[in-house]
């Protein structure tokens, strides 16, 4: 796309985001789940290590996967799993602190 490259644009972005949210505010965020892994210019895969990082500032509520209508209990084995499609994501219910 010609951007340059910026290994912690996620992180400013979701940043820039919390600040347009009041204290207490709902931020629905979607991300592919794995071990974590930067995919060279292209994508990341979100683990533990990354996931606090973004989640910095934010109380965890509840994650959703697939279409189940109950949120999903994480674990470690579901962090140790490589998605091999990107497009497959949780979605991160987060309250700003």
């Amino acid at each position: 796309y010609g951007d340059p490259m910026d290994p912690i644009g996620d992180l400013r972005e979701v940043w820039k985001t919390s600040c347009l949210l009041k204290k207490g505010g709902i931020f629905y965020l979607g991300l592919p789940r794995g071990a974590d892994t930067v995919v060279f210019n292209l994508h990341r895969l979100y683990g533990p290590a990354r996931l606090a990082m973004i989640m910095a500032g934010f109380e965890h509520l509840a994650t959703f996967r697939d279409d189940s209508p109950e949120p999903a209990a994480l674990n470690r084995t579901h962090f140790r799993q490589n998605i091999r499609d990107p497009a497959f994501q949780d979605l991160f219910v987060l309250r700003k602190l």
